[in-house]
Parts: structure tokens; sequence; C-alpha cells
């Protein structure tokens, strides 16, 4: 088991960062829907070429110099990431931070790839978790009689499913009426039932990287087996992700984000957690937290961190 009171340094670090940071990449990607997401999220109507010029060239800008920064202190960043160098990445790294974007894909139809074979799954659920008592309530509802057809059976899984799917997800939108609630029900989110429903329920390409969107199985198979490296996931609605990597890399720690993340206060965050790293070898999770905390600040023109305290703020000098 990774020990989470293992001293780290920026050289034991890799940030990986998957969202474009080249107007060419991300124009292309815009042109782009079945493979990428993130970029359309970043524009509204009318000239592409705007909204990379006014909106999100100026938050690429400061994530470059980031970039170069981290680099500067020892950290690997791969600022293109894709599959291959995730998988470079995590065999050769105690710390490895992931910085892109999480697609919230909903259910369809062509999601239901065994619909016989997933009617058989729900039959055999117990009645009292809360996806076989959901399975009772449908076919309550359609008297017990489902549809014949296997197209029409296909939909009108899909459409029971999708609701499920899509309120439990709402649970990891601060704005939705249950974004924040702690009776949150994993359970019946998209990543748990493709778990649940596997190979009756296609899984949803979510991981955003250069060379595409990413099922959450395909991203979990660049982490060796037998890692115990911190997989840092601060990313969109992470924390729909943690049960399953958990369960097939049980050695390995997560930092996991249950909302949307600006990707600014991100890196900035990540850049303060590693100057702290760079003055004092900490563990990991000990400077995320006392960053995230507002615990520690860094002054630019002196280059110290400092830890806040009742008195005010001390500095944190090299061991």
């Amino acid at each position: 088991m990774c020990s989470p009171k293992l001293a780290v340094t920026p050289s034991d670090c890799a940030l990986a960062v998957g969202v474009p940071l080249f107007r060419e990449t991300f124009l292309a990607q815009l042109a782009d829907h079945e493979n990428f997401d993130f970029a359309r999220t970043m524009v509204g109507t009318g000239d592409p070429s705007f909204w990379w010029d006014r909106v999100y060239s100026p938050i690429v800008e400061v994530q470059n110099r980031i970039c170069r920064e981290m680099q500067a202190l020892g950290v690997t960043v791969v600022q293109q990431a894709r599959r291959a160098d995730l998988i470079a990445l995590f065999a050769k790294h105690r710390v490895v931070t992931l910085a892109t974007h999480w697609h919230m894909s909903s259910i369809s139809p062509d999601d239901i790839v065994d619909p016989m074979g997933m009617t058989l799954m729900l039959n055999k659920r117990d009645k009292t978790d809360s996806l076989g008592r959901a399975w009772t309530d449908f076919l309550g509802a359609c008297g017990s009689q489902l549809p014949p057809d296997v197209n029409e059976l296909r939909a009108a899984l899909a459409a029971w499913l999708r609701t499920l799917a899509d309120t439990a997800n709402a649970a990891y939108n601060p704005r939705s009426a249950t974004g924040g609630s702690p009776d949150a029900d994993w359970s019946l989110t998209r990543p748990a039932l493709e778990r649940t429903l596997a190979g009756a329920l296609k899984p949803a390409r979510v991981v955003e990287l250069i060379d595409g969107l990413q099922s959450l199985g395909e991203f979990i198979q660049c982490i060796p087996r037998n890692s115990n490296c911190i997989i840092d996931l601060s990313i969109c609605r992470s924390a729909l992700a943690f049960e399953l990597i958990k369960y097939q890399r049980p050695e390995c720690l997560l930092v996991v984000n249950r909302f949307p993340v600006h990707p600014i206060p991100r890196f900035l965050r990540y850049s303060l957690i590693m100057k702290l790293l760079a003055r004092s070898p900490l563990p990991f999770l000990e400077a995320a937290t006392a960053v995230h905390s507002g615990e520690v600040i860094f002054d630019e023109e002196t280059s110290t961190s400092c830890r806040r305290s009742q008195r005010g703020t001390r500095p944190i000098r090299r061991q």
C-alpha cells in the first residue's frame, strides 16, 4: 500500500494535461464531436476563433506558464497527454496528476448492447438494493409486460436507466437540487450501472485526452495492476470514478473531486503544492491538504512558503 506519509519532491511527480493548450488542437477538437467534448463546453455561437482568442486563450496562457514553472521545479509535464503517455507516467512516478475534462454521459438506446441479457441481470437483483427496487417499480409501472420487440425493449430500458442515472449524476452538479447532498446514491450513477450491468450496458467514454475520449476501463488499464502510486484526479466530477478505480487498483491512493473545477484555480493550487514540495519534501496528501484548506500561502517575491497560524504566518524552511 502506498504510504500517505511518504515524503515526495516535484521530481517524484508528473502532470498530464489532457485538454487542448494550442489553438490548432482546440479548433480541431471543436469540429470532432464524436471524440471530444471539452472544446464545445468553452464556446457559444459564432466564429470559433473568437472563442479561442477572447475566452479560452487567456486561460491557456496561465496554464502554459504554470506548466513551464513546474518543469523548472523538476515535475515531469506532458502538455498534450495521450493514453500512451499516461501508461509511461504511471509506470515511473509516485504521484500522477491528471488535468483534463470529465464528460457527463447520459444513456441512449445505442448504449443497451444486450437488452435481453440486461433484463435477466435485473431480474436477479436483490430487491432490497437501489437498482433492484427501481427495477421492481419499473416492472410494476408497465404491468410486468416488457415490450416483445427487441428494439422497443432497448428503447424502454434506455429511457428508464437514463432517468435513474441522470438523477443520480445530478448530485455531482452543485447547481442541481441534489448537488452536494450527502445522500447521493452512487450505485445508480452511470459508472456504477456499467459495473453492475457489465456486458449489457456499453461503457461511456468519459475521460478526455488529446487522442480522444476514453472509457473509465481504458483509463484504469493505463495504471499497472500492482501500482501503489498516488493518483490526483481532482478534475471535474472525478468522484464518480473513485469506486471503480479503487476496486481495480486497491493499492493506489486517490484524490478526487465531486464538482466541476475551473482550470485556472486548479492549476494555481497545483502550482502551490509543487512549490511547497520544492521547499521541503512532504507527503503529497499533506501538502495538498494544506494548500486546499488555505493553511499555506506562497510569497512570489521572496519564493517563501508560509503556514498560517493564529499569530500570522511562519516560513517553511528547508530541512
